[in-house]
């Protein structure tokens, strides 16, 4: 008898756990969730700061035949030019005052 009890007891706690690792387990489908968004168009920042030297590729060196005091300047420090422009202008009155000595 004693040990148709110890089965009894044993076939229970079969059953028990059986029972609970089903109820713990569940359908045994995970519900997946999704993080969703609207898609919009934006334009795209792009900021680089650096730190360093900067040097031309080409550097001039931009003098005269005459000397004098300068009137107009056409162009900024930095401008591209071409062959022949017009960079600045010499003033005349004392370009002739020389030229007549």
């Amino acid at each position: 008898m004693k040990r148709k009890k110890v089965i009894i007891i044993s076939v229970v706690a079969v059953v028990i756990v059986v029972v609970a690792v089903l109820l713990l387990k569940g359908s045994g489908e995970k519900e997946i969730r999704f993080n969703t968004a609207t898609v919009r168009e934006e334009t795209v920042e792009i900021i680089v700061t650096a730190t360093g030297y900067v040097q031309p590729v080409d550097q001039v060196e931009v003098g005269t035949q005459v000397s004098g005091v300068i009137e107009r300047i056409y162009v900024d420090y930095n401008s591209q030019v071409k062959k022949g422009q017009l960079l600045a202008e010499v003033d005349k009155l004392t370009l002739n005052e020389r030229v007549t000595q």
